[in-house]
């Protein structure tokens, strides 16, 4: 049975090369602490995730692009 708007998921997250230029390395620019934060339930594929995690934002060291990495998956409920 598929979650309800009051229940959310915990979605696993993935780690991607740069998009631009497909580099592995990549440096920490910023860290964004969304635990604790009232933030609104992101619906993926009709399965409710509530962003509560730490995102960290990343510059490519080949080619500067920043990104957030690691991601979430496309796949949500894996």
């Amino acid at each position: 049975m598929p979650p309800s708007a009051d229940e959310t998921l915990s979605l696993p997250h993935e780690d991607v090369p740069c998009a631009l230029c497909g580099e592995d390395r990549a440096r920490v620019k910023y860290r964004i602490d969304l635990r604790g934060l009232q933030l609104s339930t992101v619906w993926m594929d009709g399965v409710p995730y509530r962003p509560d995690g730490v995102e960290t934002v990343v510059a490519c060291r080949k080619c500067g692009l920043v990104y957030v990495n690691p991601r979430l998956t496309d796949q949500p409920g894996l």
